[in-house]
């Protein structure tokens, strides 16, 4: 037999998961063999499978999105027409009171309160044209693929909690001793 030192290897694979949380089950029994694939032990999916649950919910959300902003648009062009008939009332009335306010028909006072008006129905059409301007810049606010914003980021983050789902339970890599 020969003599001296004799040195024992073995390969070791270090199992380190994916994503962190309570371990709740540990199947795999110390120096067992195990097959490539067996479950060697279980974290918590709670936690993941809820915040699955949680970004579907907000997927269908945001799938009703550009319904919502289509609305917003036909809603802020409503306002801007009112806005605009408002304005145009608050104008005429200013022309006519222009007009009396030299006859001494309309007070001072009248005329004053007319201009005021005017302006402020000037101010609430500028803001509701900016309002609309808005809510098309919304509704247009698309990827390159042609869909809406809130539903692509609402789909990734899905598809990111279903791929942290997965590897809450934690597999042999390959046939060996536990």
């Amino acid at each position: 037999a020969p003599s001296g030192p004799v040195g024992v290897f073995r390969n070791v694979i270090e199992i380190v998961p994916a994503v962190s949380g309570q371990v709740v089950e540990v199947p795999a029994e110390p120096l067992t063999e195990v097959k490539q694939g067996e479950v060697l032990f279980q974290i918590d999916p709670e936690p993941f499978q809820q915040e699955v649950a949680r970004l579907s919910a907000a997927l269908v959300d945001a799938e009703h999105q550009p319904e919502l902003l289509a609305s917003a648009v036909e809603i802020a062009e409503a306002a801007v027409a009112r806005a605009e008939a408002e304005r145009e009332r608050a104008r005429q009335k200013l022309a006519r009171s222009t007009e009396l306010v030299e006859s001494a028909a309309v007070t001072q006072e009248e005329f004053e309160e007319d201009q005021r008006t005017s302006i402020v129905a000037d101010r609430a059409y500028d803001e509701n044209v900016a309002r609309l301007a808005q809510a098309r810049l919304e509704l247009a606010a698309v990827t390159a693929e042609g869909e809406n914003t809130a539903v692509a980021q609402a789909s990734e983050q899905r598809a990111r909690a279903d791929h942290d789902l997965e590897p809450a339970t934690v597999r042999a890599p390959s046939d060996g001793q536990v």
